[in-house]
């Protein structure tokens, strides 16, 4: 198995025709291990084309503190994640 290279984005074939979506696979895996994120653009206030808004997704995924290379996901998404379980833990820490 071969991966794709990092930076690759996916933007037709399998994305919806309604919203604008895309996917793109950021990081370095191991041999055939990379998996590519999937991305919704909600909304889009400051009118970026698609190719800015892929490059920003690419580039936010280099800011990961614990990493040297890529990660998957952009670095926001990630520490909200990491957020969200601690909050997770506290609570049901609180609630025994």
């Amino acid at each position: 198995y071969v991966n794709v290279s990092s930076g690759t984005v996916v933007d037709n074939v399998v994305v919806s025709p309604k919203f604008f979506d895309f996917y793109l696979a950021s990081q370095i895996g191991a041999l055939g291990t990379t998996r590519p994120a999937h991305y919704t653009v909600v909304r889009d206030d400051w009118m970026l084309s698609p190719d800015k808004i892929y490059e920003m997704c690419y580039r936010l995924c280099f800011l990961y503190a614990r990493c040297r290379i890529p990660v998957s996901l952009p670095c926001p998404v990630y520490y909200a994640h990491r957020v969200c379980e601690k909050a997770k833990d506290v609570y049901k820490s609180l609630c025994r």
